[in-house]
Parts: structure tokens; C-alpha cells; sequence
């Protein structure tokens, strides 16, 4: 339980972190929008896919 905890927090972090770096690369550059949610939409799929290989390598280490 407490991994998938720590996993969580991790991503929340991660998310409020890369949104707050993109904010303020945003003001300063003045990238167009499109370019910023296609970012974040690719952050969303890496990380997704890492968190589900992650729970299913502990379930597979519970198993055995």
C-alpha cells in the first residue's frame, strides 16, 4: 500500500511541477496553447504507462 502511496505523491508532484515550469516557460516564451497541451498530453501517457508497469511488476513480485 504505502508503494502505490509514494507513487501517487510522486505524479502529483510531478504534475504540479511540470505545470508550473510550463506557466512560466508560457509568459516568457508566448508558445501557442496547442504545443503546451500536446506537452502535457504526452507527460500524461509516459507517466500512465510507467505507473502501470510499475503496478504490475509488484503484483507479479506479490504472486510469487
Amino acid at each position: 500500500m504505502v508503494v502505490f502511496i509514494v507513487i501517487e505523491i510522486a505524479v502529483i508532484v510531478h504534475i504540479v511541477v511540470g505545470v508550473i515550469v510550463l506557466i512560466d516557460v508560457v509568459r516568457w516564451v508566448h508558445v501557442p496553447i496547442v504545443d503546451v497541451v500536446i506537452v502535457i498530453l504526452i507527460h500524461v501517457v509516459v507517466w500512465r504507462r510507467r505507473i502501470v508497469v510499475v503496478i504490475v511488476t509488484i503484483a507479479a513480485s506479490r504472486n510469487e
